[in-house]
């Protein structure tokens, strides 16, 4: 147990218990709805698939922090662009402009090491 409670994550995890029971005590009828839960569900989901693309990336030792900037301007890009030209449009131009900027980038940064 007391390896347990020095663990790295262990605060984290208590936080998530107390805003789950702080959250049940302030509004319990809208926050165990079924669509709630759901929508929870999803979004962590989402975050789950950049979270392991990114722990396959540290564990081949290529430490590269772009894919937060990477997946936050592919969402800024998206939300931007679905008022004017609707979902599928904007999920066809936030995707490439995410990847270009990440080209750009990543360029950059080789050519830097070059010189070197």
């Amino acid at each position: 147990m007391k390896h347990l409670v020095r663990s790295q994550g262990f605060g984290a995890i208590i936080g998530v218990v107390v805003m789950l029971i702080t959250f049940t005590l302030i509004d319990f009828s809208g926050w165990w709805t079924n669509q709630t839960v759901a929508n929870v569900s999803q979004f962590t989901a989402i975050l789950a698939f950049v979270a392991m693309g990114q722990a396959l990336v540290i564990m081949t030792k290529e430490i590269d922090l772009s894919v937060g900037s990477v997946y936050g301007l592919a969402g800024v890009a998206f939300i931007t662009l679905e008022p004017a030209i609707g979902v599928p449009g904007s999920f066809v131009l936030a995707l490439p402009s995410s990847r270009l900027s990440d080209f750009f980038r990543r360029s950059r940064w080789s050519r830097a090491n070059c010189r070197r």
